[in-house]
This record gives C-alpha cells, structure tokens and sequence, in this order.
C-alpha cells in the first residue's frame, strides 16, 4: 500500500504533508518514527504540548469525579454499617 506522505522543507524544518482523501487538502502530519529513530516528542505530546495538557486536564477531572465518588460510597457504606449496629 503507498504512503501518500510528502516530506517538504520549510524555514529549515522538516514537515510531513499528507492528503486528505475527502477534501484533496493537505494536513501537517506527526509521524512517530523518522529517519528509524522514534520521535519522543510527538509520541508523548500527540503533536503539541498544548494537546497534552488538554489530555492531562481530561484525565486528572476524570480521577478526580472517580475519587470522589468513590469516597461517597465508602461514607454512605459506613453510615450504614453503624445504623445497622445501633439498631440491632
């Protein structure tokens, strides 16, 4: 299968170009490996820094709604084993 992936030269930079199939535009693309060395940054970041403190925000509001729900239902938990303990 051929790679429609265009390498150009910009401002001394590398940059990969690939075509989009439905609009015939081209996007700037991450490739994970150049050159058979593994490009960190990208593979870390997912393109941008800005990407990753996006996915971080997402991840930490996630365990955060986790652990709080979880404290939740310990304390409903306790709450009940003591009336359960009074009554009887």
């Amino acid at each position: 299968m051929k790679s429609n992936i265009i390498e150009t030269i910009v401002r001394g930079e590398r940059i990969f170009l690939k075509k989009s199939s439905l609009t015939n535009n081209y996007k700037v693309v991450y490739p994970i490996i150049i050159d058979e060395k593994i490009n960190w940054k990208h593979l870390i970041t997912g393109g941008s820094w800005w990407n990753l403190v996006k996915v971080a925000v997402i991840v930490f509001l996630i365990l955060g709604a986790v652990s709080e729900y979880q404290t939740a239902v310990n304390m409903l938990n306790s709450c009940l084993e003591n009336q359960i303990k009074i009554v009887w």
